[in-house]
């Protein structure tokens, strides 16, 4: 019982509230090992049996369930954190004289505050303060969708994800904005540490960005622009295939992840036509360090989108969105309505115009996506949605969305792994 107490209190005083080390509390514990020279027993409780016995004696000692099972997930992630080199103690107990950390506090703690690794997408009207904050507060990234919006309106989502949590979040920036310039200038006084940026080319802003500590993740549709992302100092780049709903490129997110993740040597995020935890998984097998979902955050509880958009999705079936825009200006995937099929119909018009008007599609799009968000015109507003809103089908909050697409991915690559355990090359 002794050996389990100590146990407990060691990886209590390394997990504790997810706070870095105090310094004087480090110094203490230095003068009181140096006066008694205690030797401790430690445990990274990877096993059943070391977690089943640690359950056991902090179950006697009056700890709630509820306390010890967050105990015991803080315990997992800090393991998932610190890996393999720094000599994790494989299973049961070892004999340690020090209870100074051995690990790099920086990456726990930058691993505390992002529990999951999925990305909120940063969907112009949709990913407002309310969602992304949602999303962050309850382990995932959330971004704010800059998209068109001034500095004030980008702003307000800010102060708002600040009212709901301490936890790091970032902002979509659309590069051809025309208030780019001010959200730039936005991001960096607000200490965001994570923007995302899209329709353009960051590299004038780069140095800014990292002089400020922030993270830059452009999307890249291809592998050209991911090379080119990674040369002017892009910290990641999240590959999103044509499955996406918004703006799209042309390669499927199956060609385009692995073919990113083999040229460049950057972390890449998978996205488009995920929603669950096999499309995680998949995106994992890829070669992905995380993914990001947008379809499914829509409709999410928090989502302040109107509900005819949410009720559109949520009985969209599989073959229900479409592409606008093909030929003429920027493509985008939406589900199916009368918009898209003013599109549609404007395509083949200009197809049989040697010089045509291309305004006629600017003007159609102007105003489309709010329409539907905002005002809840589904018919013709542009109902932005991936593919993967087939397989969208409840309302959920952030939370069950997240552990969903999480453990459902652990879940489908442990049980796939089990197939593939006994196969070796012998050719």
């Amino acid at each position: 019982m002794n050996k389990i107490v100590l146990t407990a209190i060691v990886c209590g005083l390394l997990f504790a509230c997810q706070q870095p080390i105090n310094k004087k509390v480090t110094e203490k514990v230095v003068e009181t090992e140096e006066k008694h020279k205690l030797q401790l027993v430690y445990s990274n409780l990877v096993d059943t049996e070391s977690q089943q016995e640690v359950q056991q004696a902090l179950a006697a000692a009056g700890v709630s369930t509820k306390n010890i099972g967050d105990f015991l997930e803080s315990v997992a992630l800090f393991n998932n954190t610190v890996g393999a080199k720094v000599g994790l103690v494989p299973q049961g107990y070892a004999t340690i004289d020090s209870l100074l950390p051995q690990y790099d506090e920086a990456a726990i703690q930058s691993q505390w505050t992002r529990k999951y690794p999925i990305f909120q997408g940063g969907m112009a009207w949709v990913a407002d303060g309310d969602l992304a904050g949602a999303v962050s507060k309850a382990g995932g990234l959330g971004i704010i969708g800059g998209g068109n919006a001034p500095k004030e309106v980008v702003k307000a989502n800010i102060d708002k994800i600040k009212s709901l949590t301490d936890k790091p979040f970032g902002v979509n920036i659309m590069l051809l904005s025309p208030f780019v310039e001010d959200i730039v200038d936005l991001v960096i006084e607000e200490g965001v540490k994570v923007v995302t940026t899209g329709a353009g080319n960051p590299s004038k802003y780069m140095q800014r960005f990292h002089d400020a500590g922030i993270t830059v993740i452009p999307v890249v549709p291809s592998v050209a622009l991911a090379k080119r992302m990674k040369k002017i100092g892009a910290d990641a780049v999240i590959a999103e295939g044509m499955e996406a709903g918004g703006h799209i490129g042309k390669l499927t997110t199956m060609t385009l992840v692995r073919q990113v993740v083999e040229a460049i040597d950057i972390p890449v995020i998978a996205a488009g036509g995920i929603a669950d935890g096999r499309g995680a998984a998949a995106g994992f097998m890829l070669g992905a360090e995380a993914v990001q979902v947008g379809t499914r955050f829509v409709v999410a509880k928090e989502s302040n989108a109107h509900q005819n958009y949410k009720n559109m999705i949520l009985k969209a079936r599989d073959i229900d969105t479409t592409i606008s825009a093909q030929h003429f200006g920027h493509a985008v995937r939406a589900l199916k309505n009368k918009l898209t099929r003013e599109f549609d119909q404007a395509e083949k018009d200009a197809f049989k115009q040697e010089n045509p008007d291309l305004t006629v599609f600017e003007n159609l799009g102007a105003g489309a996506l709010a329409n539907a968000v905002v005002r809840g015109d589904v018919e013709h507003g542009s109902v932005m949605s991936g593919q993967i809103a087939g397989l969208v089908s409840k309302e959920e909050t952030v939370e069950e969305i997240l552990k969903d697409i999480y453990y459902g991915a652990a879940e489908v690559i442990q049980k796939e792994a089990s197939r593939w355990a006994g196969v070796t090359r012998n050719d």
